[in-house]
């Protein structure tokens, strides 16, 4: 086994599965407790799965490892940083922004 990760990946990948690995442990010990339930995150106001929201955590996930892979292996752009960063911050910024004028008027 060691063989094979040896020859098929390289320190990032390993470094990211590992990060991987510790934020399920996070996950999985805080789901121990009694006032934390992760399932929440996933549902709608009406408190009913919600498949946009579990798409909205898929995408930060792999778009967040594309991120790492590429940052730890020197070929992210300044473009592709900037992305990620716009679509991941950005979108709650215009969200504040867009309740705040629709308050205003």
């Amino acid at each position: 086994m060691a063989a094979w990760i040896e020859a098929h990946a390289n320190t990032a990948d390993i470094m990211l599965v590992l990060l991987l690995l510790v934020a399920a442990w996070v996950v999985w010990r805080a789901q121990r407790r009694q006032d934390f339930d992760f399932a929440e995150m996933l549902q709608d106001d009406s408190h009913k799965a919600s498949a946009l929201r579990l798409g909205v955590l898929g995408s930060f996930a792999i778009s967040s490892w594309v991120v790492l892979h590429d940052t730890l292996a020197g070929t992210i752009s300044d473009w592709q940083f900037g992305v990620y960063l716009g679509v991941w911050s950005g979108a709650k910024v215009a969200e504040t922004f867009a309740q705040r004028m629709g308050k205003k008027e």
